[in-house]
C-alpha cells in the first residue's frame, strides 16, 4: 500500500493520501480494518467522490496494526515528488501472542522500510503490542 501510494503520487503528479478506516469511506485512527488510498485533489484530507483509488482490507482476526503518526493525525500523504508530509510507523502484531511480527516505517522522502525479525522489531521500537 505504501509503495503503491508513493508510485501513484509520482506518476500522476498528485497528492495521494493513505489512512485507516472502519467503513471504507472515512479516515479513522484505527488502522486494523482497512486502508484507504485516495487522490486528495482538493487537499481537504477527506475522501470525496471520484478520489478513491484503492481499498486494502486487513485481516484483523490474524493481525493487529498499531500506528504512530505525528501529532495524533489520522492520515498522511505522499506529494507529487513521492515525499511524505508526516513520518511514522506501523507495528504489526499477532493478537493472541501480543508479540510484534513486523515493523514498517517510512522516512521523510517516502521510502518505506520493513523490519521482519520479531526480536529486532522489539529492540528498535518503543511501541508495544496491546
Amino acid at each position: 500500500a505504501l509503495q503503491h501510494s508513493r508510485s501513484q503520487a509520482k506518476l500522476q503528479a498528485t497528492r495521494y493520501r493513505i489512512c485507516g478506516s472502519n467503513d471504507g469511506v472515512n479516515c479513522a485512527k484505527q488502522w486494523s480494518q482497512q486502508l484507504i488510498l485516495f487522490a486528495d485533489t482538493n487537499e481537504n484530507q477527506t475522501l470525496d467522490n471520484g478520489e478513491l483509488l484503492q481499498l486494502y482490507p486487513m485481516n484483523s482476526d490474524r493481525l493487529v496494526v498499531q500506528t504512530r503518526l505525528g501529532f495524533g493525525k489520522k492520515s498522511f500523504s505522499f506529494t507529487e515528488l513521492g515525499n511524505v508530509d508526516l513520518t511514522g510507523s506501523f507495528l504489526i502484531c499477532k493478537p493472541e501472542q501480543r508479540q510484534p511480527l513486523r515493523k514498517v516505517t517510512w522516512n521523510r522522502i517516502g521510502r518505506p522500510y520493513l523490519l521482519k525479525d520479531a526480536e529486532a522489531v522489539a529492540a528498535h521500537s518503543s511501541m508495544q503490542c496491546s
